[in-house]
C-alpha cells in the first residue's frame, strides 16, 4: 500500500484526496470534519487538500 503523498506531488489525475479538519477560533471549534474523497484537487476551489494517495485498479471479473 502507498503512503499519503503532499497535495504539491499530484498532477491532474484523478486520486484518493485528504482534507484535514478546519478549527474555528471564532467558534473555537471544528467546522468541518476531516474526509476522503475521490476526485481531482482542482475540484475543491473552497476546501484544499493537503494530501493524495493513487487509486487501487479496480476489481477484475474473477475478483471475488
Amino acid at each position: 500500500m502507498m503512503d499519503w503523498q503532499p497535495i504539491e506531488t499530484l498532477g491532474n489525475q484523478e486520486a484518493l484526496l485528504f482534507f484535514p479538519a478546519i478549527w474555528s477560533e471564532r467558534r473555537k471549534e471544528f467546522t468541518h470534519r476531516r474526509m476522503m474523497k475521490v476526485g481531482r484537487k482542482h475540484e475543491y476551489p473552497f476546501r484544499k487538500p493537503t494530501h493524495w494517495m493513487p487509486l487501487p485498479p479496480p476489481p477484475t471479473e474473477g475478483d471475488a
